[in-house]
């Protein structure tokens, strides 16, 4: 009984697992969308004069005065991400640099460091092959010669667009910037999208089936595991 008791805690262990996964995601994507809705949208110019802490969204121009340039495409921007995948990321690169938020009142400065960046894709190419030869990324040669099995690369870029329309949700720091909110806060989060409002129209049908699917596997997996520890504690 032991031996069958381990097996029914191992074959229950898989849904849930997938079920945590696809509740983490949904759930995730409604938090986010009800602070979101919580939080006010407030003048880029009042930002300065609020309390150290407090939660702040702003809307307005990205402006940066000394950019970076993407890896891929060249553009300028405050944000990029640069990778390569196969079934699995085999590379990746990217980089930020504080930037301003600009609106009718004035600017307010944003420093990225922690925050959940929703970014723009501005590049996805896909190569067919065994072997799609090399690239360079980050000055690294990565290969892409995986013999076979591997039906092609993915090869994607994502960036903040400067002068573009940014939305950023923090906390206000102490210089009167926004940035992340304290670790010990359960409350708050970290958002920046080229999407103004994101996320404030709640979930899509999608998501909610996601987080259906996930408590039914959450679910069936926790049956088999009890029915597994009943047996064992009746016939073991």
């Amino acid at each position: 009984m032991l031996v069958l008791l381990v097996i029914m805690l191992l074959v229950g262990a898989v849904p849930c697992l997938i079920g945590i996964i696809f509740l983490r995601y949904s759930l995730g994507d409604r938090w986010r969308a009800a602070l979101v809705a919580r939080v006010p949208t407030s003048p880029a110019s009042a930002v300065a004069g609020m309390r150290p802490g407090q939660l702040v969204e702003v809307k307005g121009t990205l402006r940066c005065p000394k950019p970076l340039t993407s890896e891929l495409t060249r553009r300028p921007c405050a944000y990029f991400r640069t990778w390569v995948e196969r079934t699995e990321t085999l590379a990746s690169y990217a980089d930020r640099v504080p930037f301003l938020v600009e609106d009718e009142t004035g600017r307010v400065l944003v420093s990225p460091n922690g925050a959940e960046i929703g970014a723009q894709d501005v590049y996805d190419r896909f190569k067919a092959g065994i072997s799609a030869g090399q690239m360079t990324l980050a000055g690294r040669t990565v290969e892409m010669n995986h013999g076979f099995g591997t039906v092609g690369y993915r090869i994607r870029e994502v960036l903040l667009p400067i002068d573009g329309p940014v939305y950023v949700l923090g906390a206000v720091t102490r210089d009167g910037s926004i940035g992340r909110p304290s670790r010990l806060r359960f409350d708050a989060g970290f958002i920046i999208s080229p999407h103004v409002g994101e996320g404030s129209s709640g979930s899509p049908p999608g998501d909610r089936l996601m987080m259906w699917c996930g408590f039914g596997a959450l679910a069936g997996g926790l049956l088999l595991m009890s029915i597994g520890v009943i047996a064992w504690l009746i016939w073991g």
